[in-house]
C-alpha cells in the first residue's frame, strides 16, 4: 500500500510539472513564472488575455482580472528613434482581455510590462494575415535586464549624439557625452541591438520614445542618421545586466 501511494504521488508530481511546462510556450530564452499572456492572431487582428497559473499548476490557466499591465504593439521593422512604422498602446479591459484590429499583413512584436510585479514580456515576430488559420502564442512574464555599454567613435566626426536601440521595440537610448548608454527592462530573448550616429541637421526633427517604468516618454532631437552597426545578443532569465560595446 505504501509503495502504491508513493507511486501515485510521483505520478501526480509529474503531471503537475508537465502541466506547467506546457501551459506557457517561450519565444526565445526564459523560464516560467506564475503569470503569462496568451495572444491570438486571426483575421488581421491580435487579441488576447493575461492569465495566472494556480499554485499547483493542475487546473490550467485562469484569466487575470484587472491586469496591471501596459501593452505596446509594433511592426517588426519599427524604429523607436523616429517612430517609423506601426506602434500602438493597448489598454486591457477589466476582464483582462485586449484586442488590436485592422492590422496590415506582416510580422508584429508585443511588449508588456506589469506595473505591480515589475516584470515584462516580449513576444517577437507574430504573423498576422487577413485570412487563414488562427494561431496562438503564450509567453511568461520575467524580470527585465539592463543592457549597458559604450559606442566608440572611430570616424573622427566629433558627433555629439549616438543612438542605441532594438528595432521593432520601444527600447532606445541617446548616449551621454562619453558614449555610454543604458537600456532597461529588456525581457529575456534574442535581440539585434543597433547603434547609429546622429549628426545635426537643420531640417529633420526626429521624435524618439523611451520607456520609463511603464510609460512611454517622447522627446525631439534635430538629427540626421549616419553610420550604423549592430550586434546580436541573447538575454537569459535571471541575468540582471549585460554589457556590450560598439565601434562605428
Amino acid at each position: 500500500m505504501r509503495i502504491q501511494l508513493i507511486y501515485k504521488w510521483l505520478v501526480a508530481c509529474f503531471v503537475i510539472f508537465s502541466g506547467c511546462n506546457t501551459g506557457v510556450v517561450n519565444n526565445g530564452s526564459g523560464t516560467l513564472t506564475t503569470n503569462g499572456v496568451c495572444i491570438i492572431s486571426a483575421g488581421g487582428s491580435l487579441s488576447g488575455y493575461f492569465f495566472t497559473l494556480d499554485a499547483m499548476g493542475m487546473d490550467g490557466e485562469a484569466i487575470m482580472q484587472n491586469p496591471p499591465v501596459s501593452i505596446r504593439i509594433f511592426d517588426n521593422g519599427y524604429r523607436p528613434y523616429d517612430l517609423h512604422g506601426f506602434s500602438k498602446i493597448i489598454v486591457p479591459d477589466s476582464n483582462g482581455t485586449f484586442q488590436c484590429d485592422s492590422l496590415v499583413p506582416g510580422l508584429y512584436n508585443v511588449f508588456g510590462y506589469d506595473t505591480i510585479e515589475s516584470q515584462c514580456f516580449f513576444l517577437k515576430e507574430i504573423p498576422v494575415a487577413t485570412a487563414g488559420s488562427e494561431q496562438t502564442f503564450r509567453k511568461s512574464f520575467s524580470a527585465g535586464s539592463t543592457i549597458t555599454g559604450t559606442v566608440r567613435d572611430s570616424t573622427e566626426l566629433n558627433v555629439d549624439k549616438k543612438g542605441v536601440y532594438i528595432i521593432g521595440s520601444p527600447f532606445f537610448c541617446i548616449t551621454d557625452s562619453t558614449g555610454s548608454f543604458l537600456l532597461t527592462q529588456v525581457p529575456p530573448g534574442v535581440y539585434t541591438i543597433k547603434a547609429d550616429y546622429f549628426v545635426p541637421s537643420n531640417s529633420d526633427d526626429i521624435r524618439y520614445t523611451r520607456i520609463k517604468g511603464s510609460k512611454p516618454i517622447t522627446s525631439i532631437v534635430d538629427t540626421l542618421i549616419m553610420y550604423t552597426d549592430s550586434v546580436t545578443v541573447e538575454i537569459d532569465t535571471g541575468k540582471s545586466e549585460m554589457k556590450i560595446d560598439f565601434s562605428l
